[in-house]
């Protein structure tokens, strides 16, 4: 609770919910899973390992726990739902995955 107080002065931008996120990741040594740009670059200034929705997506990919025909489906319905991602990133990844 401390330590969510004392960023809390650092971090005006965060949630408090976004600051337990980054005092858990950092205590636990967990890379911390987030789209949201100022929690990304407080994690990069904490020195907290960040990934997003598309990296999420091709981990689960690799590691053959969905096919990449319902990745496609997934992100599609992501983009469609008007999810705030990178557009080329995502189109790439629509392209090679649907080959």
């Amino acid at each position: 609770m401390l330590q969510v107080q004392e960023l809390r002065i650092r971090y005006r931008r965060l949630s408090v919910n976004d600051l337990f996120a980054l005092v858990l990741a950092q205590s636990l040594g967990a890379l911390l899973l987030t789209g949201d740009e100022h929690l990304r670059k407080a994690a990069t200034q904490e020195q907290i390992n960040t990934h997003g929705t598309l990296w999420l997506l091709d981990e689960i990919v690799r590691l053959e726990i969905i096919s990449t025909l319902q990745a496609v489906d997934a992100l599609q319905r992501m983009l469609d739902g008007r999810r705030r991602l990178p557009l080329a990133a995502s189109e790439m990844r629509l392209r090679v995955w649907r080959r």
